[in-house]
């Protein structure tokens, strides 16, 4: 049995931008979006824990911003397996397939961080979320 676990092969490139644009996309909508339409409008806030929302507003950004660049490094990887290996894809065939839902679950992951990310921006010290998460993305 242990000799079928050591043979595990490595997670497709189009699977893992798949798996990483879900768990950036679960990070905003669970962790980042509640706090920060709290923040944003005062409902349910009381005044005295203003200050820790926006601590744990910071805290959930800081790990949404983790999130993102292992997205965008998943995309980088399935860009350059893209173009080293142009000529192997079947245009329409399943890999094909594939590979374009990745990347469209990676660019609408992409654009909830976008949205986010201005909105982030005003509340926290600095406004400079939405600048240095942009440093990493890659062009699709």
């Amino acid at each position: 049995m242990s000799e079928h676990v050591n043979k595990i092969e490595a997670v497709p490139a189009d699977v893992s931008l798949m798996l990483r644009a879900h768990a950036e996309l679960r990070s905003l909508t669970r962790e980042v979006l509640p706090v920060l339409r709290h923040l944003e409008t005062g409902a349910g806030l009381p005044e005295d824990q203003h200050d820790a929302a926006l601590a744990y507003l910071e805290l959930a950004w800081s790990e949404a911003r983790r999130c993102a660049s292992e997205s965008d490094a998943a995309h980088a990887r399935l860009c350059t397996l893209r173009r080293a290996s142009d000529d192997a894809l079947v245009e329409g065939g399943e890999e094909e397939d594939l590979l374009v839902g990745a990347c469209r679950y990676y660019e609408a992951a992409r654009a909830q961080r976008d949205r986010l990310a201005r909105r982030v921006g005003r509340l926290l010290p600095g406004g400079e979320t939405a600048p240095a998460l942009r440093l990493g993305r890659l062009a699709g």
